[in-house]
């Protein structure tokens, strides 16, 4: 006769694993038994709902669309000269 209890029961027993240590659980199952706290964020103006920016940076006036290649240059110069938060 063998000294160890061979039972399916005492071998689930003998096997048995804490379930909530967080080394041997998936990451999904532990951040699901993570109570849920809401965080306030307020969209500041300068962006759409989606992200985007806005407003444009430059008008056609300032920038003429008849040029083939954007003067980088001059952008910068007008970032310099403008203040991009709306008051």
């Amino acid at each position: 006769m063998c000294r160890y209890n061979t039972g399916w029961a005492n071998r689930l027993a003998r096997c048995v694993q804490n379930k909530w240590n967080i080394r041997k659980v998936r990451p999904d199952k532990y951040l699901c038994r993570q109570e849920y706290i809401e965080t306030k964020f307020t969209r500041p103006k300068t962006l759409t709902r989606f992200g985007f920016p806005a407003h444009p940076r430059s008008t056609n006036e300032e920038l003429p669309l008849t040029n083939k290649y954007c003067d980088m240059a001059k952008l910068h110069e007008q970032d310099r000269k403008k203040d991009h938060r709306i008051k």
